[in-house]
């Protein structure tokens, strides 16, 4: 825009920019209400299948391995 008056510029521009907002506030878009459901399957899962050996070393697993491998809680 071009405004001849620079006082017109300054209250026309934040009046222009509330009317904007105003149009997106009451857009039915943004009032959507959305529902997603999620689901979860206890699976028991074999990390180390080939537990007490680590098939790619050909060795047992270490102990700082084991962390990961052996059986425990909450895992």
């Amino acid at each position: 825009m071009n405004f001849q008056n620079k006082n017109c510029a300054k209250y026309v521009c934040p009046f222009l920019l509330l009317v904007f907002m105003q149009m997106l506030a009451s857009t039915s878009v943004f009032a959507t209400e959305r529902e997603y459901w999620i689901a979860a399957d206890a699976v028991v899962w074999d990390y180390a299948p080939s537990f007490p050996i680590n098939l790619m070393s050909g060795k047992e697993y270490t102990p700082e391995q084991r962390v990961f491998v052996e059986d425990g809680i909450g895992r």
